[in-house]
């Protein structure tokens, strides 16, 4: 059974890689899904957890450039476009929490996980560096 205050809680799964946002209609009212998601995070959407996440373990020799972009689509692009979704709704409300899945690779480089690595540099260089703007929004 549930704990009682599960009931509040609502989840919403959102394919972080889907390029396409902007561009496809939805059936229902013929909104895109960019402005369908907007709508809900503006009015709902006080929590962003962003888990997305694909690993890589080669020799940087090996590793083809569309290997590597789709790894960068996943472990940063994919934050970033739940980010620009969630925004504009929390800055409006003055509050939020965001919560950027990550790893230690993202902090210290390991050897054979260097597009890993670099896409979890990423992920964290754009966190800090969001940081203190959002906390005038109390975002944190």
């Amino acid at each position: 059974m549930a704990p009682h205050w599960a009931r509040f809680l609502s989840f919403l799964t959102v394919d972080s890689l889907n390029r396409e946002w902007k561009k496809r209609k939805r059936h229902a009212g013929g909104q895109n899904t960019s402005e369908v998601l907007t709508f809900f995070f503006y009015f709902s959407l006080l929590l962003s957890v962003n888990n997305a996440g694909q690993g890589l373990v080669s020799v940087f020799e090996c590793i083809p450039v569309e290997t590597a972009q789709n790894l960068f689509d996943t472990n940063f692009f994919g934050a970033m476009r739940v980010l620009k979704a969630v925004l504009p709704g929390m800055k409006a409300k003055q509050k939020g929490r965001i919560i950027n899945i990550s790893s230690i690779i993202g902090v210290n480089g390991h050897p054979f996980s260097e597009i890993y690595s670099a896409s979890k540099f990423a992920l964290e260089g754009l966190t800090e560096s969001l940081a203190p703007t959002l906390r005038k929004f109390n975002i944190r």
